[in-house]
């Protein structure tokens, strides 16, 4: 299971700061309640995915 193995490298501390970064960005979403703006996914890919 590539996958897996991909998902369990991640340092713990790593995929809590990602994790913290994606609720932001989930926050900003829903209080734009529905409006665009630009600028809002900067994502820093620490571990890229190699599909």
């Amino acid at each position: 299971m590539a996958v897996t193995d991909q998902l369990k490298a991640i340092p713990v501390s790593e995929f809590k700061h990602c994790y913290e970064e994606w609720k932001k960005r989930l926050q900003r979403c829903v209080a734009s309640e529905g409006s665009y703006f630009e600028d809002w996914f900067k994502v820093t890919f620490y571990y890229p995915i190699i599909l």
